[in-house]
Parts: structure tokens; sequence; C-alpha cells
């Protein structure tokens, strides 16, 4: 992460990130789950969370102090044709742990699930 621009990087498997970050003006939430729900405590008052997980229910953004907004992500040919314009000229770089035979797909599905390896996320 540092290599692609962060200051600080947390593993979120090893330290509750919302034990170490206040006040933050934006969270982009791929993960879902109790990530989504701990988010919330770490945005400023009018705060925002962007997910493109799941739509924070109603009931939970009640009395929140901050906005929550819900992506629907949609594979486009044209958006996915320029992602691999910029992957091949270099401007992004995908992380890929592991490359795996297609027969292994569903145990590098169930690991993804499971295990978060760098370059997955689940919607758990």
């Amino acid at each position: 992460m540092r290599e692609l621009g962060a200051d600080d990087v947390i593993d979120y498997g090893a330290t509750p990130f919302e034990t170490v970050v206040r006040d933050v003006d934006v969270v982009l939430d791929t993960v879902g789950g109790m990530i989504t729900e701990r988010s919330w405590s770490v945005l400023r008052r009018n705060g925002l969370l962007v997910t493109i997980v799941r739509q924070p229910s109603p009931e939970w953004m009640a009395g929140r102090a901050a906005t929550g907004l819900f992506f629907i992500v949609e594979p486009r040919r044209s958006q996915l044709n320029e992602l691999s314009r910029l992957i091949d000229a270099g401007t992004i770089r995908p992380i890929v742990e592991a490359v795996l035979p297609l027969n292994q797909a569903r145990e590098a599905y169930e690991r993804g699930i499971r295990d978060h390896p760098e370059g997955s996320w689940s919607s758990r």
C-alpha cells in the first residue's frame, strides 16, 4: 500500500481500524459486513461512507451524523477496456497474490472469501 502512496497502513485483520482511526472525511468500503458497520464510527460529523457491497439499511443509518452512499458495480466493456489500457500503460498496477489453474477455481474463491488475500475482496 505504501508503494501506492498510502502514508499510513493498517492491517484490519490484526488491528481493529476503529481503534486507531478517527475523524475521517470519507470511507470507501469494498469489504462489507462488519467492516461497513465499524466504518461509521471513524467518520467525522457529516462524513461520507461509500460502499460498493450493499446498501446500508435505513435503520442503521438513522441517527448517524454521517451520510451513506451505495454504488452497484457493474462491469461494462468500455470500463474494462480502459482498465486494461491503464494496466498495460503501467498507470495502475493490480496486486496478484497467486495464479491458480482453473480446476482450483472453487478453492480460490473460498480462499478469497475466507482469507482476504492481497488483491481480493469479499462480500461477507
